[in-house]
């Protein structure tokens, strides 16, 4: 990017993978984002980034495939991470066909934060005697933590979402122990009171935790770049944290902020990884009126001297100059979707 002012939107999901759609031409128009994508420049990424590894990007020099999500995303929510080896242990969903396990992780598939206590309390009573304890986080978002650090290779929730479990359970030399771990806590679930309270509500049960991003936040270095960080994520605040940035939450606007501002908005890529197109659009009309339209006018207002959007799989970027690149046509989301083969 330029030097002076400068603003990054992480906006994974952004450009799908999304299902087809009958009448494209009736989907919204996004009139901020089509001049970001249309009279910025555009890069298409070979690979891509799955956004816990987008996010750690921004904060470190060479991010890994092993980055460690549990104790970052752990600070992020409000929970001292110190001590200890930490994973992230999402409440999920394992859908049974024939000759699969599909994992259904969806954002509200538990919305109370005493249903989640209840199943917290549940498995601690089992995890203690291991010397392991669950966490809070928020209703979907919990943490395992573990005095001793297993060696396993795990794959992000995200990565794994709709598709089948088998390629991406956890391996490496303690995943035997591990895998007998999973099946008690999947029993424990299969009985808890919490989920027999969710079938008589007629809601898929919780029977499987998903764990990953392993790590101690002692080993989780963040180089200080960003004066402000804007986002709602644990894992983008708790890496801004750690980078010694101002972390704000996403709906407080750019109004007296520093010359480096990061915003962080990853709803959209669990809806996106879900293939619910209906959501997705109606995400993207969200994030045009929290996120696009008032970056767009703050760049053309001075505020700002470059704008860069990054999804995943697209990078773009954008100067104050830029916007009287008038002779390009604005194109409907759809079409520059059908462009990088992500619909």
């Amino acid at each position: 990017m330029s030097d002076g002012r400068q603003l990054r939107l992480i906006v994974p999901g952004l450009l799908g993978p999304l299902p087809r759609v009958a009448n494209p031409e009736r989907l919204p128009r996004l009139p901020a984002l089509e001049v970001i994508l249309g009279r910025g420049r555009m890069t298409a990424l070979s690979v891509r980034t799955s956004s816990p590894v987008l996010i750690q990007s921004q904060f470190v020099a060479a991010p890994s495939q092993c980055l460690p999500a549990g104790p970052v995303a752990a600070l992020g929510d409000g929970i001292e991470a110190g001590e200890g080896y930490w994973f992230c242990a999402d409440p999920v969903h394992l859908h049974a066909d024939l000759d699969r396990l599909t994992l259904m992780s969806e954002p509200d598939l538990i919305t109370s934060p005493d249903e989640a206590a209840s199943f917290i309390a549940e498995l601690n009573e089992f995890l203690r005697d291991d010397g392991m304890r669950l966490e809070y986080g928020a209703p979907t978002r919990w943490y395992l933590h573990c005095v001793e650090a297993p060696n396993l290779t795990t794959t992000p929730t995200i990565e794994v979402k709709g598709h089948s479990v088998g390629d991406s359970l956890p391996s490496g030399p303690d995943a035997g122990r591990w895998a007998r771990l999973q099946s008690e806590l999947q029993m424990l679930l299969h009985s808890s009171a919490a989920n027999r309270e969710r079938t008589s509500r007629g809601l898929v049960p919780v029977n499987a935790l998903w764990l990953w991003g392993g790590g101690r936040l002692a080993d989780a270095k963040a180089e200080p770049y960003w004066t402000d960080v804007l986002t709602d994520d644990p894992l983008a605040g708790g890496w801004a944290r750690l980078a010694a940035a101002t972390v704000r939450g996403a709906a407080t606007g750019f109004e007296n902020v520093g010359q480096r501002v990061l915003g962080v908005d990853c709803r959209l890529d669990d809806v996106v990884a879900g293939g619910d197109v209906y959501r997705a659009w109606q995400g993207l009309e969200r994030l045009e009126a929290e996120w696009f339209a008032p970056a767009l006018a703050a760049l053309q207002a001075g505020e700002f001297d470059s704008l860069e959007l990054q999804t995943g799989s697209v990078r773009c970027s954008l100067r104050r100059s830029d916007r009287w690149r008038v002779w390009r046509r604005l194109k409907p989301l759809h079409e520059t979707m059908e462009e990088q083969g992500r619909l």
